[in-house]
């Protein structure tokens, strides 16, 4: 066998120079530089870009040219023996497991998974086959099968059992795509390493500066040596050839104890609290440098891209910003972005997190079952809501998810089925003329019609259907990278659902076209659902593994991978991310592949990694040793606040540093900067719309249109004056610009609900004369009982979720206990009106009084008026009307009550509502209130504490000052006086996320407010 020409090309340059020079020698200037029947074998994408760049700028100034070149990954290189015919795809081996394992007995699944292998769950089995064709995929590697290890396992070792059960099923699983003509990707690899083919016009491979070559294509070269000359370049300087191995690869005994010196430690090495912190500091770096070049103050310098300004003080050429922790990206660009210097990342990214695969994981969730959220997520989903602003009638997308969040609070759908039962009855959704939901029903239909579609046509066909549907009216700019970045996304989305159309192995569908089929029976259609779900989880596995790959919008700098760095040229060069578990980038504990097992086999393990990324790293300094500088930046905290621990490559010095760098590398990070308080980027203008501006003509677009006022001086219902009472600025809020906070994520009635419903029921047990005067507490409490699960049913259908059952077992008990009470009550008292519309003018206003329900004795004709509570805990009317007298309380809410040994109590208005009923009835005409008794009939959780509560201290000093406070209300509302807002407590104000504590900073106040601490009557 013939062995490979080494060749050390040291290290005081990059790779990209030394490469080009060892591939350039002999060439004369003017002389076509021509790479035909050479093969460059080099460590990433990236790095051959680099060399390509490198390449033709050399032969550009030597007045040559460069006619022809082929530059490989080693992944690519041995991805040569894919190109063969009958390859399974991703899909078709998954599905070949999903066979397999399907198949397996329960005690060889046991010994392969342990206890989570008797699962039989079609989506386990889809992660269960994902997992062992990666392990597949890491063993060929080093060119070897799960056969292979289980021959050479000890038969004393506890995994012997494990990789003896792993290699039946390999051998199943490649029994069963021999069934289908179809050979399995890894063994085509293995066996293309034994007997390596290129094309027949490769006679040299060059393998440039690889630090790590797999097993399996060491092996490919070992065969390939003996009929075309390879050449294997080394950065490093010949003295170093006792630390690399015949291929290139350090070693990892003398690489794994090498001293590393870090120049100028105190500016180079820095520690950095997190992601966000490292990114401020490299930008802080560089905008010093460039401070440095030019002579001026660092606050005063930018750093301008290439080519935009003459000329740029800090070429970005220069700047070199290497990324092990992915993590830090987002916020390099964020923070370069707005210095001016846009960065690329290079890196694919995963296709799951794009919005269109996104939207296809939410359709293959939809096909798989349709409750709720999946529902919501699609209807949220951005595309889909474009999509529906082309149907006829158009839907806008604040109106329809604000009907989405209404109906959600309203109804608690557990599914599809729960969302569409309301429109079947009433296109509008609802029998309430106070709302509608016309354009919810619309839209829910067609999520049904895509239902349907999904579960009884071929899944493939169908996506694409859908997906053009959805994107019909969406048209893409070539010159927007997200664009661009979405065409690339659908190319990859294609190809996989190309693997799926075109797989030779698939389970049964669910459904398909053509005349129905005669009953199944249960086993046969559990069989066809398990056969739907494996087909939609192998789709869904494919989709993830998928990446897509950027475009470069010409930003002037890239932000590298790790393999990356040696071969860039920048003088300037940040490492952000140097900690363990990224340099070097170990790895979770692998229940299949252990260090143990990974070094035995000779796949890439500790020691291995660690010695390249320790070479990495003493290359990156020396090529700078002579020009420039190398700035290592190692986080103390991942984005989620998760310690992180520095690299151990950063302990290789001397004893005597070692202590100062664990105090640098472990210590704790000065303040910046002094704590500041928390301020706002911009002030809410609620008060933009005054009531003397008229409001701009409705485009008819919800989104353009103002947010609706109402008249200043409105009817006001009696509620409403706690609203005012408790925050001028909320009230106004909420009752003038109609906000109040709105999410689709309730699972139970809340308190309001809650109330309403019981209400309902005692409002229809009201209406019913004979259980009105009815006594007998068995009877009334059967028929409440009935009521409220009717009521129930109504509102959330006749499955509802379990904590709606909860609620609704909770109003029966609290209605069972009102029965026994109402039976007693009915011997004395009479119903005489039950949710009664009253009206009371006062000045110019109105108000609304709906009184719940006013009895009146049989004997002396006394009025009871009462409101029903459901409160939680039991309170009383003058526990909820009258509050703690505060600091900016107005004079016109206070009162003062008479206390204990003659004492005067000072309290403050916070309700009027029964003394407004009782003004309310007054007004009338048509009751004697003067001996009239206000109170709650409470209906509270602890049953034991059911009955009417009345307001035993009510006199008519305290009736006026309520009613001097209403009027003081009126007034203030009609003289517009909504500020300043008061303090409310957080579990009390349903505006609190929309304000950082007190409103009055993040609010801009109305021009000229009022004084708004007292308003005349």
């Amino acid at each position: 066998m013939t062995s490979p020409s080494l060749h050390f090309l040291g290290w005081s340059r990059p790779a990209v120079d030394t490469v080009c020079d060892f591939l350039l020698s002999g060439i004369r200037p003017g002389q076509p530089f021509d790479l035909d029947g050479t093969l460059l074998v080099v460590p990433t994408q990236q790095a051959g870009r680099h060399l390509l760049d490198a390449l033709v700028q050399r032969c550009n100034a030597m007045g040559a040219a460069v006619l022809s070149q082929r530059l490989v990954t080693p992944a690519r290189l041995a991805a040569e023996a894919l190109r063969q015919q009958h390859i399974a795809s991703g899909t078709e081996s998954l599905m070949a497991w999903c066979e397999v394992l399907a198949a397996a007995g329960e005690p060889l699944m046991v010994a392969a998974w342990g206890a989570s292998g008797r699962t039989r769950d079609p989506a386990a089995a889809v992660a269960m086959a994902e997992r062992l064709q990666q392990v597949r995929r890491d063993l060929a590697e080093a060119a070897c099968s799960c056969a292979d290890v289980a021959a050479q396992a000890d038969a004393a070792s506890a995994e012997q059992e494990r990789w003896q059960a792993l290699a039946q099923l390999e051998a199943a699983y490649l029994a069963r795509l021999a069934h289908d003509d179809l050979r399995d990707a890894c063994d085509a690899q293995i066996a293309w390493a034994a007997n390596p083919q290129l094309t027949p016009d490769v006679r040299r491979v060059v393998v440039a500066c690889v630090p790590d070559p797999s097993l399996l294509l060491v092996r490919a070269l070992e065969r390939l040596a003996s009929r075309v000359a390879i050449d294997v370049l080394v950065q490093a300087p010949p003295a170093e050839a006792a630390t690399f191995d015949a291929w290139g690869r350090p070693l990892p005994e003398p690489w794994n104890t090498r001293r590393i010196d870090i120049p100028g430690e105190e500016s180079n090495l820095l520690l950095a609290a997190d992601p966000a912190a490292q990114a401020r500091r490299i930008v802080a770096i560089m905008t010093a440098e460039a401070a440095a070049e030019s002579g001026r103050p660092p606050e005063l310098q930018t750093l301008p891209a290439t080519g935009k300004t003459a000329p740029p003080r800090f070429a970005v050429a220069d700047i070199a910003i290497g990324v092990p922790d992915r993590a830090t990206v987002p916020f390099l660009m964020d923070h370069l972005a707005s210095c001016g210097v846009p960065a690329f990342d290079p890196q694919e990214r995963p296709l799951r997190n794009h919005p269109l695969s996104e939207l296809i994981t939410g359709l293959l969730d939809l096909r798989r079952a349709a409750p709720y959220r999946t529902v919501a997520d699609l209807l949220r989903h951005p595309d889909v809501l474009a999509a529906r602003q082309q149907d006829t009638p158009a839907l806008f997308p604040e109106p329809l998810l604000t009907q989405l969040d209404e109906f959600q609070n309203r109804h608690l759908p557990l599914g599809l089925p729960d969302l569409l039962r309301p429109f079947a009855q009433n296109p509008r959704g609802t029998t309430s003329r106070h709302a509608d939901f016309t354009g919810l029903g619309q839209a829910l239909l067609r999520v049904a019609q895509w239902r349907d579609r999904l579960t009884s046509e071929r899944l493939p066909a169908v996506l694409r259907a859908l997906l053009a549907e959805i994107y019909a009216g969406r048209k893409l700019d070539p010159e927007d990278p997200a664009d661009r970045f979405f065409s690339a996304a659908a190319e990859a989305v294609d190809l996989v659902l190309r693997e799926l159309e075109d797989a030779r192995i698939r389970p049964c569908t669910p459904g398909r076209m053509g005349p129905p089929d005669p009953p199944l029976a249960a086993s046969q259609a559990a069989s066809l659902s398990a056969a739907g779900e494996i087909e939609t989880a192998v789709l869904s596995a494919r989709l993830r593994s998928q990446g897509c790959a950027p475009e470069r919008n010409n930003e002037p700098l890239d932000l590298e991978g790790w393999l990356e760095l040696p071969w860039t040229r920048a003088p300037l060069l940040f490492v952000a991310g140097m900690n363990e578990g990224c340099v070097p980038d170990g790895r979770l504990a692998d229940d299949f592949l252990p260090d143990s097992l990974r070094r035995a086999l000779g796949l890439r393990d500790d020691r291995l990694r660690a010695a390249r990324d320790a070479y990495i790293l003493q290359v990156l300094i020396a090529s700078r040793s002579d020009r420039g500088r190398v700035c290592l930046l190692c986080g103390k905290s991942s984005p989620e606040g998760d310690p992180l621990r520095p690299s151990r490559l950063l302990f290789r010095c001397g004893d005597a540093q070692l202590p100062q760098r664990a105090r640098r590398l472990f210590g704790s990070l000065p303040a910046t900067r002094p704590g500041a308080p928390a301020t706002v980027g911009f002030r809410l203008r609620p008060f933009a719309l005054g009531r003397d501006d008229a409001p701009p003509p409705a485009s008819g677009n919800p989104l353009r249109d103002p947010l609706p006022q109402r008249p200043l001086c409105p009817s006001l219902s009696v509620t409403q004056f706690k609203d005012y009472l408790q925050c001028p600025f909320r009230f106004y809020l909420r009752h003038r610009l109609q906000m109040a906070p709105l999410a689709d994520d309730l699972l139970a009635p809340d308190d309001r609900t809650f109330g309403t419903l019981v209400h309902t029921v005692l409002q229809d047990f009201a209406h019913d004369r004979t259980l009105a005067h009815s006594t007998d507490a068995a009877r009334l409490g059967a028929h409440l009982a009935d009521l409220a699960r009717a009521t129930f049913a109504a509102c959330y259908g006749p499955r509802p979720s379990l904590a709606v059952q909860v609620a609704r077992e909770s109003a029966i008990q609290r209605l069972g206990r009102f029965a026994m009470l109402q039976s007693e009550l009915a011997q004395e008292w009479e119903i005489v009106s039950c949710e009664n519309r009253f009206v009371l003018r006062r000045g110019s206003s109105e108000i609304i009084a709906r009184i719940d329900r006013i009895d009146r004795h049989r004997r002396d004709g006394r009025l009871r008026v009462m409101d029903y509570k459901t409160f939680e805990k039991l309170k009383t009317p003058p526990e909820t009307h009258l509050g703690t007298c505060r600091a900016g309380t107005p004079d016109y809410a206070q009162v003062d009550l008479p206390g204990e040994r003659g004492r005067i109590r000072r309290k403050a208005w916070q309700d009027l509502q029964l003394p407004l009923y009782r003004e309310a009835l007054a007004a009338s005409g048509k009751y004697d209130v003067s001996s009239a008794e206000l109170g709650f009939f409470i209906l509270p959780r602890a049953i034991g504490e059911t009955g009417f509560q009345p307001w035993v201290d009510y006199t008519t000093a305290l009736h006026n000052s309520a009613m001097a406070c209403a009027d003081s209300v009126l007034a203030a509302i009609a003289a517009g006086t909504f500020w300043p807002p008061r303090n409310v407590p957080p579990d009390r104000d349903d505006f609190a996320a929309l304000f950082a504590g007190d409103p009055a900073p993040c609010v801009e106040p109305p021009p000229d407010p009022p004084d708004g601490r007292e308003a005349a009557p």
